[in-house]
């Protein structure tokens, strides 16, 4: 059976044909394109006509539900073992569904398989997850060549949710349900994917020879306090439900260290210069916000939910070098 597709779309569908022309040109390598769009504004459907190779889905709501919410629509009606999840703002080269889908047959069998990323310049934008000691989720080859990626990181937590296939049969046969915590709405979402994964003691496995090209954070902006606001809580409602409230105050001071050396970068040896580091000081009340919710609101219940009963497993291995996690993500 063919890989499906699954992805999500958040408004002008214009925005989405890089992704669809990228797939056409592999449409003998894909079954069905699951595309669930988020409103209020309804999908327009006449921009899929020019697709006729492809078979497309369409599913819709008047109301955002985020990334995760869309994937995991998409990943229920999908009848294929193998689904390969993309963001709507990536275009895939022409081998890439076929490379992810042949690295399934490997021993031992993963039950996710990440691929590779790169930015217009042909710099990685996203591959594998590592771990900051206080719990976000960062790519430590970004911005680095692709064939430095195995050199850079030893051990990912997990793909990145912008391009990775699952094995739907091995997904459920672990006890998986939703793939991604709904709760959670934007950012995040392949960390906590990650660590229930991990929790299962199931396989990752990465394919670096799949590869697209990737707009970062085209829907919402790689620096919009929208983005700044969703990774931080977000990345607190999981520390929380892992290991509870005291665990991540526990790590406050470290999160007040990344964010000085966001201001005031350290860069990694070999990493891309640019223009120097630094926060807005009006993202100030947006983070307050963030930290806020993240420690004193009520957990999700879906949270605690999600990670089911898998035994907690130390994820010290996952975590990053000192240099990487004080590198500002956004770069």
């Amino acid at each position: 059976m063919k890989p499906d597709v699954v992805t999500v779309s958040f408004g002008n569908p214009d925005l989405l044909l890089p992704l669809l022309r990228s797939l056409e040109l592999q449409s003998k390598d894909i079954g069905v394109i699951y595309l669930w769009h988020n409103g209020p504004r309804a999908f327009d459907r006449a921009a899929l006509a020019p697709f006729t190779s492809l078979r497309i889905e369409v599913d819709e709501c008047d109301q955002n539900l985020g990334y995760g919410a869309g994937v995991n629509r998409g990943f229920a009606k999908s009848r294929a073992e193998i689904i390969v999840v993309v963001n709507p703002d990536v275009a895939l080269a022409p081998d890439c569904i076929r490379q992810l889908a042949n690295r399934f047959v490997s021993d031992p069998a993963p039950v996710l398989v990440g691929g590779l990323l790169t930015d217009a310049e042909a710099r990685v934008n996203a591959h594998g997850l590592s771990l900051t000691f206080d719990g976000l989720g960062i790519d430590e080859a970004r911005g680095h060549m692709p064939e430095a990626v195995s050199v850079r990181v030893a051990r990912p937590l997990a793909p990145s949710g912008a391009l990775f296939a699952v094995s739907k049969g091995r997904w459920h046969q672990l006890g998986g349900a939703a793939l991604f915590p709904e709760s959670l709405f934007l950012y995040m979402e392949d960390v906590a994917l990650g660590i229930k994964v991990r929790r299962m003691n199931a396989v990752v496995a990465f394919c670096p020879e799949a590869r697209g090209v990737h707009e970062f954070s085209e829907s919402t902006g790689r620096r919009s306090p929208l983005k700044l606001y969703q990774v931080e809580r977000n990345r607190l409602w999981i520390l929380r439900s892992l290991r509870g409230r005291k665990h991540a105050l526990f790590t406050f001071p470290f999160t007040l260290l990344r964010f000085a050396a966001y201001v005031c970068p350290v860069r990694a040896r070999g990493a891309t210069k640019g223009a120097p580091g630094g926060l807005d000081p009006r993202w100030a009340l947006v983070l307050a916000r963030a930290w806020r919710d993240g420690l004193c609101t009520s957990l999700p219940d879906e949270l605690s939910q999600y990670w089911g009963e898998t035994a907690p497993r130390s994820l010290r291995g996952y975590y990053a070098p000192l240099a990487a996690q004080l590198r500002d993500p956004t770069r």
